[in-house]
């Protein structure tokens, strides 16, 4: 892999490299429209390849409305019509905030372009032990960092291909439950926010809350167990809680992925992409218990349609059947 260069260009030039190889070709100017063209030549891992790069090229981000939303209020500083925003647009408004607070635009091209790639050649079986050094993935207190973890939830269907993901209801405070022999997670929820729940069991000495108020607000849970959680040890060590549960949680996801005999896929922390329609045996381990989420498209909350749409670089693009629905929708026409 070349100095600075992303996974995106990492795969085109290798792709074009390899078709031009496997053709015998002497054209000079070989580029990847001609890789497509010739596309059976290629190894079926260059295949893979060449169709997600090919995704990617059709900007497919432009028929998301968070990132379309957004970017457009990024490029030009206008903001679209809130009328015709497809999802919840709380959640927009929050990017909107985010960015104006200078906290950065959580849709990052480079990282999309990454993530189409990584789960490409994870979930069609063609990833290969060097491909973890050009998508820089790491490991840390018993979790893998990869392109799927540096992706918002809202982009991650935009993919060629439907997945579903597996994941541990309640991790924490099952892992917590198993601990103490006990059953406190059904019901966790009803008594604190998971926001909270997290602040509180994750308080250190670093912070400014003392042990003892946050045992306080976790007594209304654990009662006289409460100590049992949030120990001397584990507010002493900034980090602690989170080193000691992760470690349930890689035994348990690396115990789903055996008994189900799982051979492709990608983990996000306490769960696991798959392709939609993938085989599975099991969903409970001891009192662990993963629940499956078949689609991860942002929900539809807006079915209001416009006679144009507006790329993520704000172009404009309409039709004649747009217009037609459109007005048939503001009753101009019967």
């Amino acid at each position: 892999m070349e100095n600075n260069e992303t996974p995106y260009n990492h795969f085109k030039r290798l792709s074009i490299s390899h078709v031009k190889t496997a053709t015998l070709s002497k054209k000079n100017l070989f580029d990847f429209n001609d890789t497509i063209k010739l596309k059976d030549f290629a190894s079926e891992r260059f295949k893979c390849i060449i169709d997600a790069i090919v995704f990617i090229d059709s900007k497919p981000l432009r028929h998301n409305d968070y990132f379309k939303y957004l970017n457009t209020y990024k490029s030009l500083g206008i903001k679209l019509n809130e009328k015709y925003f497809k999802h919840d647009i709380s959640h927009l408004k929050e990017l909107y905030k985010r960015y104006e607070d200078e906290k950065g635009n959580p849709f990052n091209i480079e990282h999309f372009e990454s993530y189409v790639l990584f789960m490409t050649l994870k979930l069609k079986g063609h990833y290969l032990q060097e491909d973890e050094h050009i998508f820089k993935v790491t490991y840390t207190d018993s979790r893998e960092y990869n392109p799927l973890s540096k992706i918002p939830t809202i982009l991650r269907s935009c993919l060629p291909f439907d997945v579903m993901e597996f994941d541990i209801k309640r991790a924490f405070p099952t892992f917590i439950d198993i601990e103490l022999n006990a059953n406190f997670r059904e019901s966790i929820y009803e008594k604190i926010s998971k926001r909270e729940f997290a602040m509180y069991l994750n308080c250190n000495n670093e912070n400014k809350m003392s042990i003892d108020l946050a045992r306080e607000k976790l007594f209304p849970i654990y009662g006289e167990k409460t100590n049992d959680v949030l120990t001397e040890e584990r507010f002493n060590e900034k980090g602690r809680v989170f080193k000691d549960f992760t470690l349930y949680e890689k035994k348990y996801i690396e115990r789903f992925i055996k008994e189900n005999e799982l051979k492709n896929y990608a983990r996000l922390h306490d769960g696991i992409f798959v392709m939609k329609g993938t085989d599975y045996k099991q969903l409970k381990f001891d009192t662990v218990e993963f629940s499956i989420k078949e689609c991860i498209k942002p929900k539809i909350e807006n079915s209001t349609i416009s006679f144009y749409e507006t790329d993520f670089l704000g172009r404009i693009k309409t039709s004649q059947s747009m217009y037609a629905d459109f007005l048939k929708q503001e009753k101009f026409i019967r």
